[in-house]
């Protein structure tokens, strides 16, 4: 099952303006941060003190159900997105 290329375009393009303040552009390594992060938190491993605080503010950020759904689907494995 492949995710909609639109969803994952809106998602880099809020997380860009949003989180690191800038204007669309290099952000898909930024949203794959936090979405190995948050993998990690949530599975109780260590993360780091940085990785924490970069959490923490993505969360605030990157809610709703796109990003959710997106999430989801990366955990379950079913969207592919590498470095």
């Amino acid at each position: 099952m492949r995710v909609s290329i639109r969803w994952f375009r809106t998602a880099e393009d809020v997380f860009s303006r949003i989180v690191l303040g800038r204007l669309a552009g290099n952000s898909g390594e930024e949203l794959l941060r936090h979405l190995r992060v948050r993998r990690a938190w949530e599975t109780r491993q260590r993360v780091a003190a940085a990785d924490v605080m970069f959490l923490n503010g993505a969360k605030r950020q990157l809610h709703g159900s796109a990003f959710e759904t997106l999430h989801q689907k990366w955990v379950a494995g079913s969207v592919k997105m590498e470095k």
